[in-house]
């Protein structure tokens, strides 16, 4: 699973109070290169619940270069892009 997927989760169990963010406790974690796509990252980027998003990083510890907080216009800045992609495309916990 990756970070883009993780980002979309919540849980729809009736009675759970704190549905969203799921916590992640990965016992396997893998970077596999994908295609870089800086257009699909702005795309994107307005959906990704930031704290969530960074939350996942850390556990995955991928998040390295990522800033706390994120704006849309860090999307112009082309080594936040290539940080971003990698947190949320390219590493993968492995069941």
């Amino acid at each position: 699973m990756k970070l883009l997927t993780h980002n979309m989760l919540a849980c729809h169990i009736k009675g759970v109070k704190n549905n969203y963010p799921f916590l992640i406790e990965a016992t396997q974690v893998e970077a596999r290169d994908a295609d870089y796509n800086p257009d699909f990252l702005k795309h994107i980027f307005p959906r990704i619940d930031w704290p969530a998003f960074m939350q996942g990083a850390k556990s995955l510890k991928c998040a390295d270069g990522l800033p706390e907080t994120a704006t849309p216009d860090m999307l112009d800045n082309s080594l936040f892009l290539q940080k971003f992609h990698h947190a949320l495309l390219e590493v993968s916990i492995i069941p």
